[in-house]
């Protein structure tokens, strides 16, 4: 796999650490984890981790659930109470 450049960005400090910009195009998530290495030529790389949960990682971010269990007719969560349940 050929490297892409992405641009160059600044190191600022927050608190204690050091913080690096990373652009919204290379397909990483607020809440993912990722590793950095570093190698003895002082190159860093950057590796997303998998995270296989789709309720954390962001994948279900944009799909309205409640309107496709409406659409579907299935009222789980949205039943006619009955008796004392209040």
């Amino acid at each position: 796999m050929e490297n892409r450049e992405l641009g160059v960005f600044k190191v600022r400090q927050s608190g204690h650490s050091l913080v690096v910009t990373v652009p919204k195009g290379i397909n990483v998530h607020k809440g993912d984890q990722v590793s950095f290495s570093q190698g003895s030529d002082g190159v860093i790389q950057f590796k997303p981790l998998s995270n296989e949960n789709p309720w954390l990682n962001g994948k279900y971010a944009d799909v309205d659930f409640r309107g496709g269990m409406k659409e579907a007719e299935i009222n789980i969560g949205m039943e006619r109470r009955v008796g004392k349940e209040l």
